[in-house]
């Protein structure tokens, strides 16, 4: 297992804004504009961890073409089970591979 960074002390700015430090961003994976989600823990202490949505939620949320609204267009039920079923294959193919 990798070694994990040291504790990083960070400053609340008075617009309720922190920097997450460098090092901690790099090893994170972290870019500008991605999305956090902040818990707090019924200990106290606050999360800050990638939003990752489940997969069952993003079915069906696909950008067609030129969008230039970039809201996601809604696709159909029947293509939506077809992209379910080709997600399916790929996952057995995977693990088979891996066995």
């Amino acid at each position: 297992m990798a070694q994990l960074p040291p504790s990083e002390s960070v400053v609340l700015s008075t617009k309720g804004q922190i920097v997450i430090p460098r090092v901690l961003r790099e090893v994170a994976g972290l870019a500008a504009g991605v999305r956090l989600i902040m818990q707090m823990r019924e200990d106290g202490i606050i999360e800050i961890r990638p939003f990752r949505r489940r997969i069952d939620e993003t079915f069906g949320m696909l950008i067609l073409g030129k969008n230039k609204s970039r809201s996601p267009k809604r696709v159909s039920d029947k293509e939506d089970e077809k992209i379910m079923k080709m997600v399916a294959e790929e996952d057995s193919a995977t693990r088979s591979r891996k066995s």
